[in-house]
């Protein structure tokens, strides 16, 4: 019944039967909503009939569902299954996946520093950060642009993740995985490495983490070829590094740039 219905009804009714329709009414009222109702009734026996305009209540998502949820999808993305034929995601929704993960980005960035489920919140963008940034260089959905199809380039993602595990401390180990989004993850067409390089350092220097990270990049310099790495992939990843650490320490307000000079090797 609409609002106007039910004044319309009401009005055909003398006082005592309104008063045994609101009595009737009130029984059906779940106990969790009367403590509300009985303010508005005080209010109106006072003579108060403004209504009171409350503060909406943001819902907070469900983290175990959405944590089962952006895990089966990554794991579907991995195996092919919002591309390929197969029997596990329909034709018709291996096209949709996008809305899902801007549904479950919007819903994880709405949880706040103070939730007990902030860290949680984190650790999935993470991970759709990491597919999503996969399937920049790998066929994994019909498109080879994905942070486009979710409507937020690669380095804006990026930033909003950095920004947000910063907020609180950081382990060694976080520092690690941050460092490594950086630059080891693949590219979207519209984001430069360097991008992330500086939102990282600038997240990073808000918690006096940014020289712990130029360190980070230094031993990075130093690490022998990996098993399988070429010279050439050995030789960009160490400028790679010894540019993260320029990057650092610019954003730290040194001017200095003798550390890269003498570690890179300058084209003839």
């Amino acid at each position: 019944m609409l609002l106007k219905d039910m004044k319309e009804l009401t009005r055909r009714m003398d006082r005592a039967t309104l008063e045994k329709a609101l009595a009737e009414c009130y029984k059906c009222v779940p106990k969790a909503k009367k403590e509300e109702l009985d303010e508005t009734l005080k209010r109106f026996s006072m003579g108060l009939t403004e209504p009171v305009k409350r503060p909406k209540q943001e819902e907070q998502p469900d983290m175990a569902q959405l944590t089962g949820q952006v895990e089966q999808f990554v794991e579907y993305a991995r195996m092919d299954y919002y591309f390929m034929p197969n029997r596990v995601v329909s034709k018709s929704e291996r096209g949709k996946w996008r809305f899902a993960v801007m549904r479950w980005v919007k819903a994880l960035t709405a949880v706040r520093e103070d939730s007990p489920d902030y860290d949680e919140a984190n650790r999935l963008l993470i991970i759709l950060y990491k597919i999503l940034s996969y399937a920049c260089h790998y066929q994994t959905f019909s498109t080879d642009d994905p942070f486009n199809s979710i409507g937020q380039p690669q380095y804006s993602y990026f930033d909003m993740l950095a920004k947000r595990v910063f907020v609180r401390p950081v382990s060694e180990e976080k520092l690690r995985e941050m460092l490594s989004l950086a630059m080891d993850e693949d590219t979207d067409p519209h984001t430069l490495y360097t991008e992330r390089y500086r939102s990282l350092c600038s997240a990073a220097q808000c918690q006096g983490q940014l020289n712990r990270l130029m360190e980070l990049g230094m031993e990075r310099f130093k690490q022998p070829a990996k098993k399988g790495q070429s010279t050439v992939q050995h030789r960009i990843a160490k400028q790679e590094a010894a540019l993260f650490v320029l990057i650092a320490q610019l954003t730290d307000g040194q001017t200095d740039c003798r550390w890269y000079l003498e570690h890179v090797p300058q084209d003839p």
